[in-house]
C-alpha cells in the first residue's frame, strides 16, 4: 500500500511588543505555542479547516 507525505502550513497569529516575528519566535515561545493550539481549535470547532490549512508539498514514501 502506498503512502504519501504531505506537507501542510497554518496561518496564525501573535501580539508581542517585538517588532521582528524572529524575536518574537525566540523570546515569547509560550505564546506562540498558544495562538497555534488556540488557531487549531478554533479552525477545527467552525469547521473551517478545509479553508485554513494549504499544502505546500506531497510526495510517495518509499518503501522500507
Amino acid at each position: 500500500m502506498s503512502k504519501f507525505n504531505h506537507a501542510m502550513d497554518l496561518a496564525f497569529e501573535v501580539v508581542t511588543e517585538y517588532d521582528d516575528w524572529y524575536r518574537c519566535l525566540q523570546n515569547e515561545k509560550g505564546r506562540v505555542k498558544q495562538a497555534i493550539l488556540d488557531r487549531v481549535e478554533e479552525i477545527f470547532s467552525s469547521n473551517e479547516y478545509l479553508e485554513a490549512i494549504s499544502s505546500f508539498d506531497s510526495y510517495e514514501l518509499e518503501d522500507d
